[in-house]
């Protein structure tokens, strides 16, 4: 899955780069989520947690997201790309 910061993040970016956010992640069996709603959890937690690291001035880092059948396990980058 692959998410651009908003617009509100990019402010705070040299003008004129370009923002990419990438994150995976898979459940205790090493298996890619499926399914629409722990997608869309998964991706909400991703957002949220991400934009906490971000401003904290990290590039990447651990993602953790758990339900009462699955535990979720993930990683995320930021690049920048100079235009």
């Amino acid at each position: 899955m692959k998410k651009s910061i908003t617009e509100t993040q990019l402010e705070k970016e040299p003008f004129g780069a370009k923002i990419t956010l990438t994150y995976w992640w898979e459940d205790e069996n090493g298996k890619r989520p499926r399914g629409n709603s722990i997608t869309d959890q998964l991706d909400k937690a991703s957002e949220e947690r991400i934009m906490e690291m971000v401003k904290e001035g990290y590039t990447s880092g651990d993602l953790i997201y758990e339900t009462d059948k699955h535990n979720y396990s993930g990683w995320w980058e930021k690049n920048t790309e100079r235009t």
